[in-house]
């Protein structure tokens, strides 16, 4: 019994031990809520903007607000600790909200050391939300609009995620799935991209569609349109508007809201010849009726869904000679598919994938359906 004992009060004591070797109070840490980073070429240094909670000056009106720490060097864990030159608390890494990754590092460096950080040290959290800032700098992004109150980072954050209960024109992109995405046959990405606009008198951060990532570095940009009708084509997408011309107007003239979208993926390869296949299937409700159609009349509702039909099918074309022909990426994940459908035949393939995904036929195929009019509420 006495063993039991001694055994059961050595296993607590190891328990409590471990739990709180790295314990520290919270007035002891400087809580990094957001981060962006750039490249000094001067210096040949990582230029980290950091924004961090400042319990001190919260309150029950404002809530919560923020500050910046500036600070630079060779590595990012380098940079980190520097800032311990001038802060009296130690930057703890456990909640940032974003992280906002420069373009042109982006372009010429790539992002995959950057992750590879984020990833190793065992207090940053992997679902951190990363975005690419199309500014001059990615500290611009995080820089607080005039009057702004609050996190700006939690505000980024919250742009990116409400995105896609609303507009679907970017997608959420966290460290792990990118991580996993750059590791995968496709070896590609897509992340939010940032850019500042004018709001009034203030210049304000706005999201502008995603960046696209292949091997670790951007290679390009997708339009908040054409990332849209990516997401329905890749069964990402929760719900939009799609603005259509009926009457074959130049202008749009009704405007329909997304309600369901299923949408598939799959391929052929015949005689050395790839064909890439995308079946999307789409239930709207009529929004806008410009046109002042009469929608009890089933003719009316049927040419309806055929233009929405068409638009959807030409734009989801022109979104694929975009990545074929001028991006060079699979983002939509075809070749993700083969691997797990037929690995044999990605065995065969995989050597000249990219030459056959370029050079790949594509077929669309679009279902549309209008189930509600809002002709009476």
């Amino acid at each position: 019994m006495f063993k039991k004992i001694t055994a059961l009060t050595l296993s607590l004591s190891f328990v409590f031990l471990i739990g709180c070797w790295n314990y520290r109070d919270l007035d002891e840490m400087n809580i990094v809520v957001g981060i962006a980073l750039d490249y000094d070429r001067m210096t040949n240094q990582y230029a980290m903007t950091l924004e961090v909670a400042d319990l001190t000056g919260s309150s029950d009106e404002s809530g919560i607000s923020g500050k910046m720490i500036y600070t630079k060097g060779r590595t990012l864990f380098e940079a980190a600790r520097n800032t311990k030159r001038r802060e009296q608390d130690k930057l703890f890494f456990g909640s940032p909200h974003v992280l906002i990754i420069d373009q042109e590092l982006a372009y010429k460096q790539g992002i995959e050391a950057v992750m590879e950080w984020f990833i190793r040290d065992a207090e940053c959290r992997e679902s951190i939300c990363v975005a690419i800032s199309r500014a001059e700098t990615a500290s611009d992004i995080l820089t607080p609009p005039k009057d702004t109150k609050g996190l700006v980072s939690e505000r980024l954050h919250d742009i990116i995620r409400e995105d896609g209960e609303v507009n679907s024109t970017t997608f959420r992109a966290q460290l792990y799935q990118i991580y996993n995405f750059l590791n995968a046959p496709r070896r590609c990405a897509i992340l939010p991209a940032f850019h500042r606009t004018q709001d009034g008198e203030r210049v304000v951060p706005e999201v502008l569609g995603v960046a696209v990532i292949k091997g670790g570095f951007l290679v390009g940009f997708l339009s908040p349109e054409e990332t849209k009708y990516l997401l329905l084509a890749d069964n990402k997408m929760k719900t939009t508007i799609l603005p259509i011309s009926v009457m074959g107007r130049p202008t749009a003239d009704a405007t329909l809201e997304v309600l369901e979208n299923h949408s598939k993926k799959s391929f052929k390869y015949e005689n050395g010849q790839l064909t890439l296949i995308i079946k999307t299937g789409t239930i709207f409700s009529l929004a806008e009726n410009q046109a002042q159609l009469d929608i009890m009349d089933k003719n009316n509702v049927k040419m309806i869904e055929d233009a929405t039909k068409e638009e959807i099918k030409y734009n989801i074309e022109s979104l694929m000679n975009t990545l074929q022909k001028d991006l060079k990426t699979d983002v939509m994940g075809f070749s993700d598919h083969i691997y797990k459908t037929k690995p044999r035949l990605w065995d065969e393939i995989k050597d000249y994938w990219d030459e056959l995904y370029e050079n790949a036929k594509v077929e669309v195929e679009v279902k549309v359906k209008i189930v509600n009019s809002a002709f009476t509420k």
